[in-house]
């Protein structure tokens, strides 16, 4: 019988290429089953790069807001999850061009209303609005840098009421992405279903951030007299004044001007948080929270009870909705002044606003509008019956005692403001309510260290227009109490209040540019 000699052992692997083969066994399955999910997204035309809007956007200068619009010549934006909604910017031509640039304030400006105003002057402006829903400064200046190529000859920069939710943007996006400038990140992005994911994981959209008890604050900024506390100045302040230095520094090297603007304000829009409240010891603050207590149980509930606890709306709620019932009448706040008192918006030739007032219908709003504007017309009539005035007498010194315990609590100067207000002390009212804005960690109705930062940095820069639009809208209503004649919240303006801004914006324009005095009727 013939002998087979068996075959040769193969050569040991080594511990290396054992692991990897270990390695690829794990992972082939997934890979396979990764790949057919994204040709099975690819089909369904689910997860498209042109579609989604990348999470980093706006800390990630890689992610492009601006690409070349191959039909036009010019650029397109990529910013929303709707390509209907992108912003197309055209090649430059003769017509003198403006950027508009800032948070949503800024998306709902009208572009066409500003360049009706000028033609009807005799005069073309192309009127180019790049807000975005959300935005900071910070995301802001990528924005600009990138938008520079449009080539506009003027900048005007309406930002501001976004920049407490910078840092909480920041914070989500690390616990979702990990480092969002790594390699693994950027090759993650390019996957369908890691944009479906990352939709999925989202944390929903806040409009505050909870108070990080962090005591340690950077010095204050330099220079800078803003009448207020240095520790009343964050870094966040900081990181504001660098944004609109360097937006100011991008624009003038690329030739545009720049107009800055200061912001509008609700300020009877309730603080969301009492700043660095955990400084304060349990016992201190039990006795904070005391004296509030009882002040707000002598402050009568149907003048005040809309604002504490408050009654919180959004811009969604204006529109659509249940609304006013037919046989009651519509509720009558303040009257305004100036430009305020005779102007209703319009656009496209459908009243947005109604006569004497800047809200929407009323047909429209839903419940928690009405309640909270039926509630206001109260608190702004502020018809007293007999012994409330000795009650709100008797709140003062309350809420004066919590604030000797806590200076810094946004929500015992509102109450303040409350009090003062429906005793028709209004010069200290405002006051109160101020300070309320400026010490709330979450002020997205815009402080006056927010206004502040705006008219220095302004003031530093002689090439640089300064809209101050909060002096201007205070000027319009009684008191100079910003209410809800003019918001829609605590940033959001009424439609008819928002084409008078629209307006004084066009105003300067002119100014900066040399235009003839548009048409505002």
């Amino acid at each position: 019988m013939p002998s087979f000699d068996p075959p040769p052992d193969p050569p040991p692997r080594s511990a290396l290429a054992r692991a990897l083969f270990a390695l690829l066994r794990i992972a082939a399955p997934p890979l396979i089953l990764l790949a057919l999910l994204e040709l099975a997204l690819a089909a369904l035309g689910l997860g498209e790069t042109d579609t989604h809007q990348d999470l980093s956007r706006g800390f990630d200068a890689s992610v492009a807001y601006l690409v070349p619009d191959p039909t036009t010549g010019g650029h397109r934006t990529q910013m929303f999850d709707d390509p209907s909604r992108e912003v197309a910017l055209p090649p430059k031509t003769d017509t003198p061009r403006v950027l508009l640039m800032g948070g949503s304030n800024t998306q709902q400006l009208w572009a066409p209303l500003i360049e009706l105003a000028f033609r009807g002057a005799g005069a073309e402006l192309e009127v180019l609005n790049l807000g975005r829903e959300g935005y900071g400064s910070s995301r802001v200046v990528i924005l600009l840098e990138q938008a520079l190529v449009s080539r506009p000859d003027l900048v005007l920069l309406y930002t501001g009421h976004n920049e407490f939710i910078e840092p909480v943007f920041r914070d989500e996006l690390a616990a979702v992405e990990g480092t969002t400038g790594s390699a693994l990140a950027r090759a993650a992005r390019s996957l369908r279903s890691y944009r479906l994911l990352v939709d999925a994981l989202r944390p929903p959209t806040r409009l505050w951030s909870e108070p990080s008890g962090d005591a340690s604050l950077p010095p204050p900024l330099e220079g800078v007299e803003l009448g207020i506390s240095p520790s009343e100045v964050d870094e966040r302040h900081v990181a504001y004044r660098a944004n609109l230095e360097r937006m100011i520094a991008l624009s003038e090297a690329a030739g545009a001007r720049v107009v800055l603007c200061t912001l509008v304000g609700n300020m009877l829009a309730p603080p969301y948080s009492d700043t660095h409240e955990s400084l304060l010891d349990d016992e201190t603050r039990a006795r904070r929270d005391a004296l509030r207590k009882q002040a707000a149980e002598l402050i009568p509930d149907r003048l005040a009870g809309v604002l504490d606890p408050p009654v919180r709306v959004r811009v969604k709620h204006w529109y659509g909705n249940s609304g006013v019932p037919p046989d009651e009448p519509a509720p009558q706040l303040r009257t305004l002044l100036g430009e305020l008192a005779d102007t209703r918006a319009t656009r496209g030739g459908k009243t947005e606003s109604i006569d004497g007032a800047h809200w929407p219908d009323p047909s429209g709003w839903a419940p928690r509008v009405v309640t909270l504007i039926r509630g206001i017309e109260r608190f702004t009539q502020r018809t007293l019956q007999a012994g409330e005035r000795e009650m709100l007498e008797r709140a003062l010194p309350l809420l004066d005692e919590a604030l000797s315990l806590d200076p810094r609590s946004p929500s015992v100067y509102f109450m303040r403001g409350v009090v003062l207000w429906l005793l028709a002390r209004d010069v200290e009212a405002v006051e109160a309510f101020d300070r309320a804005r400026d010490l709330d960690s979450n002020a997205g109705s815009a402080s006056r260290i927010i206004n502040g930062i705006v008219r220095e940095v302004a003031a530093a820069h002689p090439g640089v227009a300064l809209l101050d639009a909060d002096a201007l809208f205070r000027a319009r209503v009684p008191s100079g109490l910003i209410g809800y004649e003019v918001m829609m919240d605590r940033c959001h303006l009424q439609p008819g209040a928002r084409w008078v801004l629209e307006l004084d914006m066009a105003r300067f324009i002119a100014e900066a540019l040399g235009l003839p005095e548009p048409a505002t009727r």
